[in-house]
């Protein structure tokens, strides 16, 4: 074996650890990213939910938070700020409970769109500190946002990414069917469909 064929495997050798080191960072890097979420119609400060090291942060303020067991029955978090909880089990959920001094009721269903799949989601309100959360939570992409007053005005905040806190999903599972899927086989009948198609 003569040496350009040597240095050749070598490169390729150091192009593959290379690859196989990104890719395990972004996986690791992926798996301890905040959950953000953002006001789109001000210049509100995103709020963050990072669980490694645990805390909730907001502009430049960040508070200590703690989350549930990943082994327990809720999927929550508990901060000074906001707190939030949910039944990890589909069967039996309740129509309200408490967790952590904060009672949460389901006040209904609803369907929302975001990120171009339809997806079901809870109500849930909890009045916290003398501030009532409106939360939209769905089992498989986790909390998808909130509203809450501050300043006498109600503030909305979206997911940035298509899972948030507490999803039971992950990014490579397939996702219920697109709008585009909708509109391509609603086309098939020879009109277009504007119904949303739950997850």
């Amino acid at each position: 074996m003569g040496y350009p064929v040597l240095e050749r495997r070598v490169r390729v050798l150091k192009a593959v650890w290379s690859a196989v080191l990104t890719m395990g960072l972004t996986i690791q890097n992926a798996a301890a990213s905040p959950f953000e979420y953002s006001n789109l119609l001000d210049g509100r400060p995103t709020i963050s939910i990072q669980i490694d090291p645990p805390m909730i942060i907001s502009g430049d303020r960040a508070i200590n938070a703690e989350f549930c067991d990943g082994n327990g029955g809720f999927s929550c978090f508990n901060s000074e700020w906001i707190s939030f909880s949910f039944p990890r089990e589909r069967g039996g959920i309740p129509s309200e409970w408490n967790q952590n001094g904060a009672v949460f009721k389901i006040t209904g269903h609803t369907v929302v769109r975001a990120f171009g799949v339809c997806r079901d989601a809870y109500k849930v309100v909890s009045n916290q500190n003398g501030r009532e959360f409106e939360f939209l939570y769905s089992f498989s992409y986790g909390l998808l946002g909130f509203n809450v007053e501050i300043d006498g005005q109600r503030v909305t905040y979206i997911a940035q990414r298509q899972l948030g806190f507490g999803a039971t999903k992950t990014v490579g599972t397939p996702a219920s069917r697109s709008l585009k899927q909708q509109r391509e086989n609603s086309k098939k009948g020879g009109r277009i469909e504007s119904k949303c198609y739950p997850s």
